[in-house]
């Protein structure tokens, strides 16, 4: 995902010694997703006058449009990678893998969607909508089943500035999200059951708590405070502060052994669950902001977007920082299916 707003990508001054020279050729491309795993690209193209959604996988030299009208902002694969959830203007939608089947399940005449998520067995999907209220739904991929998990709230604009991620638990029993309630100054992170039921907040930090990211076992959830990143237990004890230095929306890697990060200069960082072993991986020509996306399931590498020779660039880096391969240009938005 995850912002869901179109990716706020930056220039890239990609790793003192690992620049890639060029963009590998269809051939190339082919070669090295077979040979670190990735099945296939689900990607929107970098238009500023819209932006249709496409795939590329292992086997072809060229990404094949999957839509017809270019109002697409984010498409995610299922996680059985069977269906795609999408993003159309101000609809949610899904589609078969193949662009076929193509199925509305929250009309564009509603707010509009700031980000939404596949439940870990893909039998529902989070989102929750903007303006006026950012009340967070769940609904069944075929269309049937809309629930609302959380009532509405009363944002700022600062607040959908901000939207976050909704983040299922691996067990697909709650959803974590930033909201602001009754007595909270700024927004804090709450726990929610996935049927609405059992609201808690999960933090009393400061300055504002976001970007939550369960850990794969389910026992802890990382987030950003005013800036900083902190894990804390599931059940609201054991907060840790992991870094004093600027470092927001930490991200689990699958198997729990490491977080990624941002920077404030944008660049993207690595560090150990407890905070230890803290290490940039890519940096920043300027003081713009690029997103982290996808981990490898085995932890190894990350993909990410990036502005590189004032090109929008898929990049695929290992996690040491080494071996940075540039995969695609002209990308927005996209997500990535990796083999298992």
């Amino acid at each position: 995902m995850k912002r869901l707003a179109i990716l706020s990508v930056a220039l890239l001054l990609l790793r003192c010694g690992v620049q890639p020279e060029r963009v590998l050729s269809g051939e190339e491309r082919a070669r090295y997703l077979q040979e670190i795993g990735i099945e296939k690209i689900l990607m929107t193209d970098g238009s500023e006058e819209g932006r249709h959604l496409y795939v590329l996988d292992n086997k072809a030299t060229r990404a094949r449009r999957l839509t017809t009208t270019p109002a697409v902002r984010v498409g995610i694969w299922s996680p059985d990678g069977s269906r795609i959830a999408y993003t159309e203007g101000n609809s949610l939608n899904v589609m078969n893998e193949d662009g076929t089947g193509s199925q509305r399940l929250y009309p564009s005449s509603g707010p509009v969607i700031l980000s939404f998520k596949w439940a870990p067995d893909g039998s529902r999907i989070a989102f929750r909508v903007g303006p006026p209220s950012g009340t967070v739904y769940t609904i069944r991929p075929d269309g049937t089943g809309l629930t609302t998990v959380e009532a509405p709230w009363v944002p700022t604009s600062a607040d959908f500035n901000n939207p976050g991620e909704v983040a299922w638990s691996p067990d697909g029993r709650a959803l974590a999200y930033e909201a602001r309630y009754g007595g909270d100054t700024v927004p804090q992170v709450y726990l929610i059951g996935a049927d609405g039921t059992g609201r808690r907040r999960l933090t009393g930090t400061a300055g504002a708590a976001r970007n939550p990211s369960w850990s794969p076992d389910g026992r802890r959830i990382a987030f950003d405070a005013d800036t900083r990143p902190y894990t804390i237990s599931a059940d609201g004890t054991d907060l840790r502060q992991l870094a004093t230095a600027f470092a927001i929306a930490p991200v689990w890697s699958p198997m729990g052994q490491a977080l990624v990060y941002r920077t404030l200069s944008g660049s993207i960082g690595v560090m150990n669950p407890d905070g230890s072993g803290r290490r940039q991986i890519v940096g920043l020509a300027s003081g713009e902001s690029t997103l982290f996306k996808s981990w490898a399931p085995d932890g190894s590498r990350i993909a990410f977007v990036g502005l590189f020779r004032n090109v929008l660039s898929l990049f695929v880096v290992k996690a040491s920082g080494d071996d940075l391969r540039s995969l695609v240009d002209d990308v927005g938005s996209f997500d990535v299916r990796w083999g298992r």
